[in-house]
Formats: C-alpha cells, structure tokens, sequence
C-alpha cells in the first residue's frame, strides 16, 4: 500500500489520465464537443468569444472539481470495502 501511495503522491499513477482512456464513446464526443466548439465559435464576436472562453474555463475547472471529488469518494470506498472484508475475515 506504502508504494502505490508513493506512486500516487509522485504522479507515477495519474487516475485522471487513465480515466476513460481507450474508450472510443468518449473519444468520439469529445471530437464532437470540439467540432460543436469550432463551429459556435465561427459565428461569435470578440466579445461573444471572450464571454465563451470564460464559459469553457468555468466548465472546465468545475469538471476538474467533480473528477477530484469522485477519486476521493471512490478512494474511501475502496478503503471501506477493504476495511469489511478484513474484519469478516477475523
């Protein structure tokens, strides 16, 4: 356990980078939110596109923030199951 925390703490593991990672569902909607982007993008001004920019970055750090509290969640989880199964052992 003192190893993986090791890597975790390092950046040896990224989860978030993994996450999804080969699928091709998510590959194919985030090419087309990308095309959506460009193509929305085409028809604003520049004060249109620097209100989209602020959107994007809004919405960007707020999934940041939804990834990290998932990890966390998911990372007591597993501590709670593991925690179970070893007092059922006993």
């Amino acid at each position: 356990m003192a190893k993986t925390i090791h890597k975790l703490w390092y950046g040896e593991i990224d989860p978030l980078y993994l996450a999804g990672h080969g699928r091709a569902d998510i590959k194919r909607l985030e090419e087309l939110m990308r095309r959506n982007l460009e193509k929305v993008d085409g028809y604003l001004q520049t004060e249109e596109r620097e209100w989209m920019e602020k959107y994007c970055h809004c919405a960007g750090e707020h999934e940041t923030l939804l990834a990290e509290q998932a990890f966390s969640d998911g990372f007591c989880l597993g501590v709670r199951l593991m925690a179970e199964a070893m007092a059922d052992e006993g």
